[in-house]
Formats: structure tokens, C-alpha cells, sequence
């Protein structure tokens, strides 16, 4: 996947007056195979399944990509490249929030929340307009905790018991309570907890896509439900069903439980005060927007 996106790249610094439209075409090829949007999500799932699971997660986490994609904002619009991110975006977020609800991988459901809500924060991303940036960026530092936490968990349970498989209902919580409590503060941090920096953001993006675009804001809210189905679905499936006793060996370490704590308390403590986070975003944003060329 990375020669087709390094050809991309090359051609796009060393080409001079290359068309937009092709600049655009380019541009969305390189963005739809770097950060998994559909049809580029192969090789992540791919490499969820195959590869290390410490190491696909830095790669399916929506942290740099969408920094590259702000730095080059005012490139987008001149393209086109947004118009057709948009609606890959678009078709990524309702597409992958479907298949949550059918894989039976643990690994597959995390790579697909990951990657659904990264469309998301890459539809976002697409707009010009300063709020709906800011919605996407307050998103983006929101779901990197929830979904880093989710990642811990996904890891520490495999860790215990191997690949985990979605068929049956595991009961897991009697060995590892905090598992199960961490599991959904990390699934509400995703959804976005009503009064947390993902709930507000959600509204906002929202509220800026609707009047523009009914039918997108429709698609959001729709895979919202969708992702919030699977989480509960999954959360049944892992830490419910017949009671199971388990040896002390696959208790939760102090070191792994002082990591959830921390990503509980980014979840529900710190992001129970969004308004500096968002205020500061959108400030930053303001001010990117005044330095660059129209």
C-alpha cells in the first residue's frame, strides 16, 4: 500500500502545473489508501489480523492524517480533493458502522470502530468552514482516548484468553470487572458521553453538515446508532453469559489497571470541561485560516 502512496506523493512535489482535477484525483487516492477510507481499508484489516496488535494500532488511530489533511485545507477546496473525500467519507462512515455489527473478531470490530469513526473526523476535516474544523478536531483528541483505552483492553484481554472470537458469550467479567467497567467508559468516550468534548463536537459537526446537507447529517447520526448497537452487542458477548471461575493469573496487573484509570479520568474527568479544549481549538484554527493564501 505505501509504493502507490510514495509515487503519489513524489508526483505531487516535483510536478509543476498539473491540473487540478488530476491534482484533486491524486490527492484523494493518497488520503483514502493512507487512512483507510473505503475502497483503501484492506490492507489495515489486513494487517490488524496479521500483524502485531501494538503495532496496527498506531496505525488505525486517526491522529497524524488528519494534520496533514489541515495543513493542505486550502489545497483541498482549490482541487476539489474535498468534494470527493466527502463523499468517501461518507460512504466509509455508514459502511464500516454496518460491519461492527456482524464481525465475529474482536480484532475486526476494533479495526472497524476505528475506521468508521475515523471517516468521520475526515468528513470533518473537508469543510472550509472554521466550526465544523473545530467539531472534527475536538473529535479527533477525543476519540484518540477512547479509542487508544479500547485498545488496552482489546490487548490486555488478548493477552489472557488469545484471539477472541464474537460467536459466544465469554463472561469475562467476574475474572476482570475492570475490564468490563473500562470497555464501556471507553465505548461512551466513542459514542460521545452527553456533557464530554465528543458529545459537543458530534452536535456541532452536526449542526454544520445538516443545513448544508441533510442527507449527510442524517448518514452521522444513523452510524452513530449503528456503533453504539455494536458496542453493546460486543460488551454482551465479552463480559456476560455463564459464570466462569478463573484463576488469579487473569486478574488485571496494578500497572494495567493504573492505565485505565488514567484513560477513564481523560474520558469522564478532564473532557467534563470541554470548553477550553474546544475554545482553543477553534481559536488555533482561526488563526491558521487568517496565514493562509486564498
Amino acid at each position: 500500500h505505501w509504493v502507490p502512496t510514495w509515487l503519489i506523493a513524489i508526483t505531487l512535489a516535483f510536478a509543476n502545473n498539473l491540473p487540478n482535477e488530476i491534482t484533486g484525483c491524486l490527492i484523494t487516492i493518497m488520503v483514502v489508501i493512507r487512512m483507510g477510507i473505503f475502497p483503501g481499508h484492506a490492507w489495515l484489516v489486513y494487517l490488524t489480523e496479521k500483524c502485531s496488535f501494538t503495532i496496527a494500532l498506531l496505525f488505525i488511530t486517526p491522529i497524524t492524517p488528519t494534520l496533514i489533511l489541515l495543513a493542505n485545507n486550502q489545497l483541498l477546496h482549490d482541487t476539489h480533493a474535498s468534494l470527493y473525500l466527502s463523499w468517501f467519507a461518507i460512504a466509509s462512515t455508514i459502511y464500516f458502522a454496518g460491519l461492527t455489527l456482524v464481525q465475529r473478531s474482536l480484532r475486526n470490530f476494533f479495526t472497524y470502530l476505528c475506521l468508521a469513526l475515523s471517516a468521520m473526523v475526515v468528513l470533518g476535516v473537508c469543510s472550509h468552514e472554521t466550526l465544523q474544523l473545530t467539531a472534527a478536531f475536538s473529535l479527533r483528541n477525543s476519540l484518540w482516548v477512547a479509542l487508544i483505552g479500547m485498545g488496552i483492553i482489546v490487548r490486555a484481554l488478548e493477552a489472557r484468553h488469545g484471539i477472541l472470537s464474537l460467536f459466544q458469550n465469554h463472561g469475562f467479567y467476574e475474572s476482570t470487572p475492570m475490564l468490563g467497567i473500562a470497555f464501556l467508559a471507553c465505548g461512551l468516550g466513542c459514542v460521545g458521553f452527553p456533557g464530554t468534548s465528543a458529545f459537543i463536537s458530534f452536535e456541532m459537526m452536526a449542526d454544520e453538515i445538516i443545513p448544508s446537507s441533510p442527507f449527510f447529517g442524517m448518514v452521522i447520526v444513523f452510524s452513530e446508532a449503528l456503533i453504539s448497537i455494536s458496542l453493546l452487542m460486543v460488551y454482551f458477548k465479552l463480559f456476560c453469559g455463564k459464570k466462569t471461575v478463573w484463576s488469579d493469573i487473569f486478574k488485571v496487573r496494578l500497572r494495567e489497571m493504573i492505565a485505565l484509570w488514567i484513560i477513564i479520568f481523560l474520558i469522564f474527568g478532564f473532557r467534563f470541561l470541554p470548553h477550553a479544549d474546544i475554545a482553543t481549538t477553534h481559536h488555533n484554527l482561526e488563526k491558521l485560516s487568517t496565514q493562509q493564501p486564498h
